[in-house]
């Protein structure tokens, strides 16, 4: 799935998917990370058909990324190598999946999953149901950057120092393996390391990866 043109539409390239089959070795899968497959303009029949395969072909990870997880009531496969994951930004993202997005739907419902959560861009102070993270597999982190990739600063709409600290720790304190990402150089010297105790030098000192995608790579 990915989107282009003026309006961004989605587009399917099914003539693609049996390329996942004649994969010499085991991967990880990025799917949809070009558009988003819980758009309300993807059409069911394209979810229908990843997930043939993806339960065909169960020695790759699957990583799915949606903005929209209200709409994950219309998964019908779950297993451990899918991993279904959601982005949250601000503080309303955080409420809705509590109410009726990934949380919700694997609580209530009792669906095995792998659930991972990208906190990016970061667009204002989050605060989180302090268990999702003894129930999530991973987490990313990441400041806000222009269409360019450049990474904005905070005094001109980026991502703050305060906004990104109790998350990590939150991450940390659970054990969840953490990615950080697009933080510029003077927020991150503001935010601790809970690994050590002292401000980060770089983002290379919590870049961790979940130990199943390692094991593919």
């Amino acid at each position: 799935l990915k989107t282009g043109g003026p309006d961004f539409a989605p587009a399917f390239h099914p003539e693609l998917l049996p390329c996942i089959g004649r994969l010499k070795r085991p991967r990880n899968i990025a799917v949809g990370f070009g558009g988003d497959m819980w758009s309300p303009g993807v059409d069911p029949e394209w979810r229908e058909a990843l997930w043939r395969v993806e339960s065909k072909e169960t020695s790759n990870n699957y990583i799915h990324l949606t903005k929209q997880p209200e709409r994950i009531v219309s998964w019908w496969y779950f297993s451990p190598h899918i991993w279904l994951g959601t982005t949250m930004c601000n503080q309303e993202d955080v409420q809705r999946s509590s109410k009726i997005g990934l949380f919700y739907w694997t609580r209530t419902y009792a669906q095995p999953a792998r659930l991972w959560l990208s906190f990016e861009p970061v667009l204002g102070p989050l605060v989180p149901d302090a268990d999702w993270f003894f129930e999530v597999s991973f987490v990313v982190i990441g400041g806000l950057s222009d269409e360019n990739g450049c990474i904005i600063p905070p005094d001109e709409g980026g991502t703050r120092a305060e906004w990104i600290d109790p998350l990590i720790h939150q991450v940390h304190n659970a054990g969840v393996p953490c990615y950080l990402k697009n933080l510029r150089g003077d927020v991150l010297r503001q935010i601790t390391n809970p690994r050590t105790g002292r401000p980060f030098e770089t983002m290379n000192e919590m870049r961790d990866l979940p130990k199943e995608w390692l094991a593919l790579k």
